[in-house]
């Protein structure tokens, strides 16, 4: 289900972003694709028997994005988060978060800008309860955070920042999840006004 979803969000809409810009538009339209690693290790454990001189779960999340700046202010795409966890409890698992998310740009400089991004996600990350995450199919986020996006050079720009996830499909005990991120972007290519 989720390939077959990136499928049709990478194949057609990316393309039909790109291609629907505005070529009057005085600003320049770009592609851009980005990648991000989180990970976050936890050695307290509160399940009984557990010791907690080891390192009991950890989490490491690699998100893939790919988007389109429509104006100086305001960005959208497609980013997929995938999830892979380990702890004492559960051994390994890996998860999935597929989302639309538009990045809204402020404080505009030429070297750096912040950044407030939300979008919807499906994905099958169960936060819930008091134990370790575990699976549940399509659940659907509110996903929203913020960020510092600094050019490093005309192509490259690095990203920190974090999102925060909330779970909007009815599951018992579910709760939010925040992740920090630290990320690269590329710009693929410019399209100049014609």
């Amino acid at each position: 289900m989720q390939k077959k979803l990136f499928t049709i969000l990478f194949y057609v809409l990316i393309p039909f972003l790109v291609l629907s810009q505005d070529k009057d538009s005085k600003y320049k339209k770009s592609l851009v694709v980005g990648s991000s690693f989180t990970f976050i290790p936890d050695n307290e454990s509160t399940t009984p028997g557990i010791l907690s001189n080891k390192l009991s779960y950890h989490e490491l999340t690699w998100a893939t994005n790919v988007s389109v700046d429509f104006s100086k202010y305001f960005r959208m795409g497609v980013d997929l988060k995938k999830i892979f966890t380990r702890s004492l409890l559960n051994g390994k698992n890996n998860y999935y978060l597929l989302g639309l998310p538009g990045q809204f740009k402020f404080l505009h400089q030429p070297k750096f800008f912040l950044y407030a991004t939300a979008g919807p996600y499906i994905g099958n990350y169960c936060t819930c309860g008091e134990d370790n995450p575990y699976k549940v199919k399509n659940l659907w986020y509110l996903n929203y955070g913020g960020g510092f996006n600094l050019r490093i050079n005309e192509k490259f720009r690095a990203n920190l920042g974090f999102t925060n996830a909330n779970i909007l499909t009815k599951t018992p005990g579910r709760y939010n999840f925040t992740q920090y991120l630290i990320a690269l972007e590329y710009q693929l290519f410019m399209r100049d006004k014609e």
